[in-house]
């Protein structure tokens, strides 16, 4: 009997290890189960935040940004404060304003007006002078330039024209 006993006893025990990885099967399964639809959601989730970032990334480097108008306007801005000195114009001659510019990618001309302003008193220019034509068909370009044109009233009832055409389309955009 004793070795009956021990033939029981020991596939019993053999039964219950079998019993308990069963048991670890099924808790492999459940837990695995369980784990896929959250290993999914964040999947899923790192997709998407990493969409998101390159989403960004590209719309802020992919935008042009045209510096021309600002640069027109400081551009007359300048030439405005070479040429006048409270409110007399002091004198018309643009070259002696020590502009950094270069002649072929830019355009201006100061124009002084008389009383009436239709009649031209003077006139000075530097750089490109097609500049001036092609500001006026500016829709009509490839690379349009950025052309501004502003007025200034000198004392003595006098108006200076200024007229500021830059091309560098490659350069600041």
């Amino acid at each position: 009997m004793k070795i009956g006993n021990k033939i029981d006893n020991e596939k019993k025990r053999v039964m219950s290890f079998y019993r308990y990885l069963d048991n670890l099967k099924n808790k492999k399964a459940q837990l695995i189960g369980k784990e896929i639809p959250l290993m999914l959601a964040r999947f899923f989730l790192l997709i998407i935040i990493v969409l998101v970032i390159a989403g960004t990334v590209a719309s802020f480097y992919s935008k042009e940004c045209d510096i021309r108008k600002a640069e027109a306007q400081l551009l007359a801005k300048q030439v405005s404060e070479c040429l006048i000195k409270n409110g007399v114009l002091h004198e018309l001659d643009i070259e002696k304003c020590n502009l950094r510019i270069d002649k072929k990618e830019y355009y201006i001309s100061a124009t002084l007006f008389e009383e009436d302003k239709t009649k031209v008193a003077e006139s000075d220019v530097l750089g490109n002078k097609d500049f001036e034509v092609y500001c006026k068909l500016e829709k009509k370009m490839k690379y349009p330039l950025e052309c501004l044109e502003q007025k200034y009233l000198l004392a003595g009832k006098n108006m200076l024209e200024l007229l500021i055409g830059i091309r560098k389309f490659e350069k600041n955009v």
